[in-house]
């Protein structure tokens, strides 16, 4: 027989009998800050609202529904309607991709389902829409086979309350289905640049007939692709206008605070490209969070922009070192759970250990320096930290918070923990003094951002006082209560909390006879949060502000004129 594992050994068993073990996500219960934040910055935009298009074809979806649906406005009636219109789409956008030879990447609700549907079909071949998308006589999707659990597909579970939030959906409180509608001054807008276009009258057509001919798809496909809105269109206009704000009656539906927040942080990100000049694809939201933070371009210019994004920049830039501050602590966890993963320890030992690794001087790699060990007190290793600005010429140089972020990164990657915890807590005592031009505050420019954070317990303002009001403390009894308070219970405290609200267990250790024991399957790898940024510059791309050129991304020739001199 098999020898049981210290965890295994150690077991809760009611925890094991009567509750469900997840992985969880959030295993500090520290993202919150930084989630509520992005929200407030691109509001109306979230991480699953990837192309601009479905902000027209949904509303264009229940437009069609009232104006030729059945007669009988029941539940299953609209979702099959809908759901048909759906899935239709999304075999026509793949069929189109197979026939390019392409995977354009083009987050198509339903994508997945649909290109298995038509794989190795001949151009011939007769597909079946009507069998992944249909629903029972009580509008309930079938266990299996369908292409999307959510009833109203793409649209209830990703699209309809950003849709809601931008004044395009309203509630009618009847209780006939669908139970939004589109509001005069703006859905209806928007939804009637689709109406009359061919190809989206015959993919109504086909989705109702509920088959089609592959090569008949992919040919629908080419014109209503996600990539394939037209720059000089209706659509595309009225959606930039929708996203920025530029026509007071279509975004009457909107909060002018919302307003004025998503369409900062849209032209911000325009203003960086336009200075930067052609940016990797991929790298685009990576080069922006890191250029908000650091105030420079990726060639080591200074950034300068115009009073009127100043907050913006601000705000973004609060936001990054806010995200790197929780990284940087996720890497903390990690660290100790790998040691944990060693052998079961006492708390008081763990971070002792941890401690150590943070104190100790960190080899040169490659072209990457050594850094010494830190000093005594809390004071002087902040002070140690401090760059001084004629040192620091380059913002992406060997000892700037960049390149310390990015070392950190791929010691965690690596598994090494000496030097994730040695890199950890120096990125840390980088945030303590390399802020930027943050206010005293840092989220002060963001609406009830810093209400709102003075109910967290941590966030990059707390991570300041602490280090303020301690710095006479040893450095290393430091570390080791910040370890023991902010990682060690804290995850404790979360998990329990998790495991009480919802019936679920995300521990990764126990406490089990005074000793912390392993009990996660798989070791959660530390991560940045996803703030919409790579979302937006997709929309901006998909209404043709910003072009793309071999996998780099720049500004387009509307983008520039659109920018212009008055708005960035």
């Amino acid at each position: 027989m098999a020898k049981k594992s210290a965890a295994q050994d150690y077991e809760i068993d009611w925890i094991q009998r009567d509750r469900k073990v997840i992985d969880g996500l959030d295993h500090l219960g520290i993202e919150l800050v930084s989630v509520n934040l992005y929200q407030a910055m691109l509001p109306g935009l979230t991480n699953v609202t990837e192309r601009a298009r479905y902000y027209a074809f949904y509303p264009w979806t229940v437009h069609r529904y009232a104006q030729e649906g059945p007669k009988s406005r029941t539940k299953a009636a609209w979702r099959n309607w809908f759901r048909a219109l759906d899935f239709t789409y999304a075999v026509a956008c793949m069929a189109h991709e197979r026939e390019l030879g392409q995977d354009l990447g083009s987050s198509v609700v339903g994508a997945e389902l649909a290109t298995n549907l038509i794989k190795n079909e001949p151009a011939g071949a007769k597909i079946d829409l009507h069998g992944p998308s249909a629903v029972g006589e009580t509008g309930t999707v079938p266990e299996t086979g369908a292409y999307f659990k959510n009833p109203e597909g793409g649209f209830g579970q990703y699209y309809k309350g950003p849709l809601r939030e931008l004044g395009v959906l309203l509630e009618h409180g009847s209780a006939t289905w669908p139970d939004v509608q589109l509001s005069n001054y703006a859905g209806k807008r928007i939804a009637e640049t689709l109406d009359g276009q061919e190809p989206f009258d015959e993919l109504k057509a086909i989705a109702l007939k509920g088959s089609a001919r592959l090569g008949d798809l992919a040919e629908i496909g080419k014109a209503i692709h996600p990539g394939a809105i037209d720059a000089d269109s209706e659509e595309a206009s009225l959606l930039r206008k929708l996203f920025f704000g530029d026509d007071r009656d279509l975004c009457k539906g909107q909060q002018s605070e919302h307003i004025q927040w998503r369409r900062s942080s849209l032209l911000l990100m325009l203003n960086y490209l336009r200075e930067a000049g052609a940016i990797k694809r991929e790298d685009l939201a990576y080069e922006f969070r890191w250029g908000c933070a650091s105030g420079h371009l990726p060639d080591g210019r200074r950034w300068a922009i115009s009073p009127a994004l100043g907050d913006a920049k601000r705000a973004w830039a609060a936001y990054q070192r806010n995200d790197l501050l929780n990284y940087s602590l996720e890497c903390i966890f990690y660290a100790a759970l790998q040691e944990v993963d060693r052998e079961p320890r006492r708390p008081g030992d763990l971070v002792t250990i941890l401690a150590d690794f943070s104190m100790a001087k960190l080899r040169a790699d490659g072209e990457r320096p050594g850094l010494p060990a830190l000093p005594k007190t809390v004071g002087e290793f902040v002070a140690a930290m401090r760059v001084e600005e004629d040192h620091a010429s380059s913002a992406w140089g060997p000892l700037s918070t960049w390149a310390l972020a990015d070392r950190l990164q791929a010691a965690a990657t690596a598994n090494d923990v000496p030097a994730v915890m040695a890199l950890a807590v120096r990125v840390l005592g980088r945030l303590a003094t390399d802020r930027g031009d943050c206010a005293p505050q840092p989220f002060a420019p963001i609406p009830n951002a810093v209400e709102m954070a003075s109910n967290h317990e941590v966030h990059l303002r707390r991570w300041w006082d602490r280090t303020e009001s301690r710095a006479s403390e040893r450095t290393s009894d430091f570390l080791k209560e910040l370890i023991l308070e902010w990682v060690l219970f804290r995850h404790l405290r979360v998990a329990t909390r998790k495991l009480a609200n919802q019936g679920v267990s995300t521990y990764k250790f126990r406490p089990e006879e005074g000793r912390l024991l392993l009990v996660a399957e798989r070791l959660p790898k530390p991560t940045y949060t996803a703030p919409r940024i790579r979302q937006g510059f997709r929309i901006l791309e998909d209404l043709h502000l910003i072009s793309r050129n071999n996998g780099e991304a720049a500004l387009s020739d509307l983008g520039a004129t659109f920018l212009g001199g008055t708005r960035a």
